[in-house]
């Protein structure tokens, strides 16, 4: 009977130091990153957002005219696009991390 708890003890031993263990526990530590790295991207996109969102009531606010109204517009619309693309891929990150681990 001790032997047999004694060989059990030494394959979890031998288990535990395998290569794929390792492995597998990096690759757990990667997708806890990756959800991390993920709601931190959806964070700064959402402020992204909030600053497009004040941007375009100060434009309306101010009603400017011509080439000035057009830059404007063209710095928002770029400005907003980048935080839902930002937004977006962190959402992506965070799905991905918590359904893959």
């Amino acid at each position: 009977m001790r032997t047999l708890a004694r060989s059990t003890k030494r394959s979890k031993a031998k288990l535990a130091k395998s290569p794929a263990r390792a492995y597998i526990a990096s690759m757990e530590n990667i997708f806890t990153y990756m959800v991390y790295a993920g709601a931190v991207l959806a964070v700064l996109g959402l402020l992204g957002l909030g600053y497009s969102v004040r941007m375009a009531l100060k434009l309306k606010k101010d009603a400017p005219e011509g080439q000035e109204a057009k830059d404007r517009m063209q710095l928002l619309v770029a400005v907003n696009t980048a935080g839902l693309g930002t937004g977006f891929i962190g959402l992506a990150l965070v799905a991905v991390g918590v359904l893959v681990s």
